[in-house]
């Protein structure tokens, strides 16, 4: 029923508002990747002890994480002499300025990740010298003409021996001018690219995994802010504060 002009709202104690954070929300928010420790995980914390790329992929992640963690312990600490809807504004302010500093230390790590990726897979092409040399054109011919157990025999052979000329003809060109399947050489490939320069590949994996991590921990990130500060509700008293200020502008004005 609505009141006439003369009747009083009835006054609400804090038990009888409706809360304006969900904290069934608050403690759902998030995934594995955001509120586990991922860099735990054996090959990722042996890789975070040597190698400073992924070492600096691992504060990211910390960062992400016990930053979450933080940030809704927090909110259950509101301060008395705030309304709730300044205590949610305060703490989404918070958890913006936060959010803004951490994406940037995790997207300068990110990047510097990337970049040494790009690198070692340099290094990778350089150490493997897959280019055609006076032979390849003989050696292709002659591959082409063995059955297919002895042209696998003689790929395999040359991959053990670190004959880096035999497998230049046979990993450069079309796969049909050796007789080996697009499958096959695929396989050949990543076995003399192991074999070659294992080290490389070895390291670049734990990069990139590491990388991956971060991504998804961001990916998880983001809907638990969602979620805990509903856009819906941050708009609607937004709205308020600023049509409060414009009658308390007018007051000043009298």
């Amino acid at each position: 029923m609505a009141l006439t002009q003369n009747q009083r709202a009835p006054y609400l104690t804090p038990e009888q508002r409706e809360p304006l954070i969900d904290f069934q929300a608050v403690d759902q928010a998030g995934g594995d990747y955001l509120l586990g420790e991922r860099y735990l995980e054996p090959d990722l914390a042996e890789a975070a002890k040597t190698d400073a790329v992924v070492s600096q992929m691992r504060a990211a992640h910390d960062s992400y994480r016990n930053g979450f963690k933080a940030l809704k312990e927090a909110l259950r600490s509101q301060d008395p002499a705030m309304t709730p809807e300044a205590n949610l504004m305060d703490m989404k302010k918070r958890s913006d300025s936060w959010l803004e500093d951490i994406t940037k230390r995790a997207t300068e790590a990110t990047a510097t990740a990337s970049r040494t990726i790009e690198g070692i897979e340099s290094d990778i092409r350089a150490k493997l010298e897959i280019e055609d040399g006076p032979r390849s054109h003989e050696i292709r011919r002659h591959l082409l003409g063995l059955k297919e157990n002895d042209r696998l025999s003689v790929a395999l052979k040359a991959i053990d021996a670190g004959d880096k000329e035999t497998m230049a003809a046979v990993l450069i060109g079309p796969a049909f001018l050796t007789g080996f399947t697009d499958e096959q050489r695929a396989m050949l490939r990543n076995r003399h690219a192991e074999k070659m320069a294992g080290d490389l590949i070895a390291r670049k994996r734990i990069i990139e995994k590491a990388k991956a991590t971060n991504m998804r921990t961001l990916d998880e990130l983001l809907p638990a802010l969602e979620a805990i500060f509903p856009r819906h509700r941050v708009e609607e008293i937004t709205k308020r504060m600023k049509a409060t200020k414009a009658v308390r502008d007018e007051f000043y004005k009298a």
